[in-house]
């Protein structure tokens, strides 16, 4: 498997083993057995670090996702959208919004105030 997949999630990665699990005739574990196992990989081979956060220090933003698509019912015309993403590292809480093209003025329902240095 591949880093560089777009969307890989646990739950993407369970489906591909139980494909692969019946095209070897192995019996599959269930998803929370297959969690565990994957979250004890993990910690025993250090794969993930851990990084240290404050409270209302940062937002992390970026565009998220392969392109996506909204249908203009009026005119039948196909949209490309682009996920915005925007979150709090400290509480993991975020926000997702579609924008019509990943320029400065699609994410201008961001109101940001500069502080003085």
């Amino acid at each position: 498997m591949s880093s560089k997949r777009w969307g890989v999630n646990l739950k993407l990665l369970w489906n591909e083993y139980i494909i692969d699990c019946k095209g070897t005739g192995k019996l599959p574990c269930g998803y929370t057995k297959y969690c565990e196992d994957y979250h004890k990989y993990i910690v025993k081979n250090n794969v993930t670090s851990h990084i240290d956060r404050k409270p209302a220090i940062i937002t992390e933003v970026d565009w998220s996702g392969p392109t996506m698509k909204i249908l203009n019912e009026d005119t039948g015309e196909i949209i490309p959208v682009y996920l915005f993403v925007a979150t709090l590292p400290y509480s993991q809480y975020s926000y997702v919004g579609a924008t019509l093209s990943m320029d400065e003025e699609s994410t201008s329902f961001l109101t940001y105030s500069k502080g003085t240095e």
